[in-house]
């Protein structure tokens, strides 16, 4: 009887010792995978670029990464889950606005810096942070934590056709006179000199923005907008913005129907040498590319200088990775996400999606060499709209948007448009 008791003990020993050995192989499985919710969706070059990456991060570390391809709409469908316990995603990416908008601005993202120390695998002694120009981390930081690692960088320019308008490539307009100049002899080509796809307000959005942050200097938009007394919004520099737009359109310089376009009918204009130059994103050259006319060769030129004492000043944004702040699996996401920033991995979105990166030793496309010249020797950089829909979306979506529409449609002149902006901002502010 004794001895099969203590056998009995044996056993259950036994049973408790495997169980817990069982539960601990299952924890270090567990941590060894990760779930990463991506902004791209199957088939885009990106998706097939970090595809590429995830693949030989798995057989490089055994670190499993379980991606579901959502598309733009990655972090709205995140949002609902930040006040669980643990998130479902352990890894994100998006635009840096919504990530600011999604993830920073509630407290849910990951303080990144760890990333930003480690070493890139295959680069001994390369660390993220010294691949990373320090001209970028001020867009990318709050209260002293990092909360995105680019891996994409964006910038807006005039995009032209370079076999079409090789004049323009050799010289490009460096003034607001020289760039109504050069308006003016594409109307006499025949051709029309702006195309803007009015449906989409972000475009809109950037005559206005683009050219009030020069008048005014990186910030200062942001802050005359948040003048609660409207105060600031009546300087005369925000007049003088409202009224090179409003000359813009009283010139007829806008492509006709712009104002009743549906996008991308205007981008198509352009693809096809019917108007002469988009104000847009690097996105332009690869989403083109289907109907663009035979031999088109996209080049671009920054915003010229919009006035006396007007600040030299290059938009920057980026795309990039964040960690939900309840992510389970923390450290093995980091390990991707310095894995990602290797050189040989990261270029494929140069090479292949066309684009930015903020790698200075990464090979920049022909087609993007003026974009990032541009930011290289710009002497100040600022965020895209000046930092608006980042961190002030809920006024720049009711108010400041729908007055810009008006005044880019020919609705309201340009003195009407600042009238309306001072009055509307006062009674937004004082009612939120």
């Amino acid at each position: 009887m004794t001895i099969r008791i203590n056998m009995t003990r044996r056993t259950a020993l036994a049973v408790i010792a495997a169980t817990a050995a069982a539960g601990i192989a299952g924890s270090a499985q567990a941590q060894e995978s990760i779930t990463y919710w991506s902004m791209w969706n199957s088939g885009e070059p990106q998706q097939k670029v970090i595809q590429k990456a995830i693949d030989s991060f798995t057989r490089d570390t055994g670190i499993d990464v379980k991606v579901q391809w959502i598309g733009r709409d990655n972090l709205k469908k995140l949002a609902p889950t930040l006040n669980s316990p643990v998130t479902p995603a352990d890894l994100v990416d998006g635009a840096q606005r919504n990530v600011r908008a999604i993830l920073v601005s509630t407290g849910s993202q990951s303080d990144l810096s760890p990333v930003f120390e480690s070493e890139i695998p295959g680069e001994a002694g390369t660390t993220v942070a010294s691949v990373f120009p320090d001209k970028y981390l001020d867009f990318i930081t709050a209260e002293g934590a990092k909360w995105l690692v680019p891996y994409e960088v964006i910038t807006s320019q005039w995009w032209y056709d370079a076999a079409f308008l090789p004049e323009v490539e050799k010289a490009p307009p460096k003034n607001w006179a020289d760039f109504v100049a050069f308006l003016d002899k594409a109307k006499e080509k025949g051709v029309a000199p702006l195309a803007l796809d009015g449906d989409i307000s972000n475009f809109n959005l950037y005559y206005f923005a683009e050219i009030a942050v020069r008048h005014l200097g990186p910030g200062k938009l942001r802050e005359a907008v948040a003048d609660p007394t409207g105060e600031a919004l009546k300087d005369p520099r925000i007049l003088e913005t409202a009224k090179q737009i409003e000359a813009l359109v009283k010139g007829g310089y806008f492509a006709p129907g712009y104002n009743a376009s549906k996008w991308p009918a205007m981008q198509q204009l352009w693809a096809t040498n019917k108007a002469a130059v988009i104000f847009n994103g690097p996105w332009i050259v690869s989403e083109t590319t289907t109907y663009a006319v035979p031999g088109f060769k996209p080049r671009s030129f920054p915003m010229p200088d919009v006035g006396e004492g007007a600040h030299q000043t290059q938009e920057v944004s980026f795309i990039g990775f964040a960690i939900p702040k309840k992510a389970a699996n923390q450290e093995a996401a980091q390990k991707f996400i310095s894995y990602f920033l290797a050189k040989d991995r990261l270029a494929g979105i140069a090479t292949d999606a066309k684009n930015l990166t903020p790698r200075a030793d990464i090979a920049v496309p022909d087609e993007l060499a003026p974009a990032k010249q541009a930011i290289e020797t710009s002497p100040e950089v600022h965020s895209q709209f000046d930092g608006l829909i980042d961190l002030d979306a809920d006024y720049t979506g009711k108010v400041l948007i729908p007055l810009v529409n008006e005044l880019i449609f020919g609705v309201k002149s340009a003195q009407e448009f600042q009238d309306a902006l001072v009055e509307n901002t006062v009674t937004y502010r004082r009612l939120n």
